[in-house]
């Protein structure tokens, strides 16, 4: 059986078998469906290698709850994976419920913050939200509007959860790219090999969640980015977190694709002179895209 080389966040190049039981995402044809993280290795990864959201969002987002009245009472994370996403609103909401349709990314982001007494994480789908009808001051849905099922059920479910001066907060990131120009060539010319096996709803993320029209009071649309230093072997593990490297792997299991790429980026950055790349520093930056909106007070959306 193949080997599948995962490179993880220390930056040693693990060897597991190629198996499903080990590394898994959901796909239907047409990614029609939410993208679920069902196994425990690819929850651990994906807390490890995935950037943290800066102080930035979280002064914007609280000035607009601020401008629209709302309180910081209960804040609603859907799609929160392993808590990435919720970990900033603790220190300024009485209470957080991260919510996952994955029981593995929820087992990672419990075992977590376990030290945390105001967060509850649980499992349950956007559309059908495990939470009490108008007891919400804020719900965030951070890198997953392009994997909703059903946009339409998650915005009735949001008026459903809201209070009357309740806010809806959905954002990301696109792909982070090392700051060098010699690092862009390369992450171009390997991007070109994913570009078949990308998700048609990922060109939301690289258009910066421009095409998403949240049917809420006035919309607030903010662009910034996240700046990351951490190694080379760090920077190679989150690309191959990437679906569309997973997937490619999925057809290709012999192609030494991430392999290349970690070879061209350390010549290319520091030569041949050093061989970990556990020892070569990079700055990353992730363009960050934020949408804020009130809720609509009347019955429907």
């Amino acid at each position: 059986m193949p080997t599948h080389h995962i490179i993880d966040s220390m930056g040693a190049l693990m060897c597991v078998r190629k198996s499903r039981e080990l590394l898994i995402t959901l796909y239907s044809s047409e990614f029609s469906a939410v993208m679920a993280y069902e196994k425990s290795s690819h929850a651990s990864l994906y807390s490890r290698i995935r950037p943290s959201y800066s102080s930035t969002l979280m002064d914007l987002l609280l000035a607009f709850m601020k401008k629209c009245g709302s309180s910081c009472d209960l804040a609603v994370d859907v799609a929160c994976g392993s808590g990435q996403s919720t970990l900033p609103l603790l220190d300024h909401f009485s209470r957080c419920i991260g919510v996952d349709i994955s029981k593995a990314q929820i087992g990672e982001a419990i075992e977590l913050n376990k030290s945390k007494e105001n967060v509850r994480f649980i499992v349950g789908s956007a559309e059908d939200l495990p939470v009490e009808t108008n007891s919400v001051d804020l719900v965030c849905l951070a890198q997953a509007w392009h994997w909703l099922a059903n946009p339409s059920m998650f915005y009735s479910e949001c008026q459903r959860v809201l209070k009357n001066t309740g806010c809806l907060a959905v954002y990301g990131y696109r792909y982070g790219y090392i700051v060098d120009d010699r690092a862009t060539v390369i992450m171009e010319d390997f991007m070109k090999h994913l570009s078949s096996y990308r998700a048609k709803k990922v060109q939301y993320v690289m258009n910066n969640y421009d095409d998403v029209v949240l049917p809420f009071s006035d919309l607030e649309r903010h662009k910034f980015d996240i700046e990351e230093n951490y190694s080379l072997s760090h920077y190679i593990g989150y690309v191959s977190s990437w679906a569309s490297y997973q997937k490619f792997y999925d057809s290709n299991p012999d192609n030494p694709l991430l392999e290349e790429l970690e070879s061209k980026l350390k010549s290319a950055l520091v030569g041949a002179s050093v061989v970990n790349t556990q020892d070569i520093q990079v700055s990353v930056k992730y363009p960050v895209f934020l949408i804020l909106g009130r809720k609509v007070n009347c019955t429907s959306v």
